[in-house]
C-alpha cells in the first residue's frame, strides 16, 4: 500500500493511517517493529498487537495474523515512510485516537468495527475483536472512515 499524500499539494486529501481529531499527543506511542513472524512488510494503517521480545527501550509490535486476539494499535501514516520492517522504529495511534481507516463493506456511523486482516480494511463488527467505532458511514468497500480507536481487551 502507498500513500497518496504529497508535500506540495495545494488540496491534501486524507489517506489510510492519517490522524483527524487530534486532541492528546497521549495517544501516541513510539514502538518498533520486532517479531520473527513479520515476513512481510507492513504498512500505514496496518493493526498492530503488542508483543514480547528485545528493544532499545521501546514497546514491541507485531502484525495481527487473526483478529480475534487483542490488538494494540494502529500504524499512523507519516511524511517520512509508510513500509515498515523487522527493527524500524514508527508511530502507533492507541485508545483514544481517531484514524482515518478503509472501508471493507458498507458501515453505518457509530458502529463498532473490527480488523480485516487479509484486505487490511475495517467492516462491522462480527466475530473479531472491536478496534474502535466508526465516525462516518461507508456505503462501499475501499472508501475511507475516520474510527475512534477503542480496543476490545477480553
Amino acid at each position: 500500500m502507498t500513500s497518496n499524500a504529497f508535500l506540495n499539494q495545494f488540496n491534501v486529501q486524507n489517506s489510510v493511517g492519517t490522524l483527524d481529531l487530534q486532541l492528546s499527543p497521549q495517544s501516541l506511542l513510539s514502538v518498533q517493529i520486532y517479531a520473527s513472524s513479520v515476513a512481510t512488510a507492513l504498512y500505514v494503517g496496518d493493526v498492530v498487537l503488542l508483543a514480547s521480545g528485545t528493544s532499545d527501550h521501546l514497546p514491541i509490535v507485531d502484525q495481527v495474523t487473526v483478529n480475534t486476539v487483542a490488538q494494540f494499535g494502529v500504524i499512523i501514516y507519516s511524511v517520512k515512510k509508510n513500509t515498515y520492517v523487522k527493527g524500524n522504529y514508527t508511530q502507533i495511534a492507541i485508545d483514544g485516537e481517531y484514524v482515518w481507516m478503509e472501508a471493507n463493506t458498507a458501515i453505518s456511523a457509530g458502529g463498532a468495527v473490527e480488523w480485516v486482516v487479509a484486505d487490511k480494511q475495517v467492516l462491522t463488527q462480527n466475530s473479531g475483536k472491536r478496534i474502535g467505532y466508526a465516525l462516518d458511514a461507508a456505503s462501499a468497500k475501499g472508501q475511507l472512515i475516520r474510527v475512534k480507536l477503542d480496543f476490545q481487551k477480553s
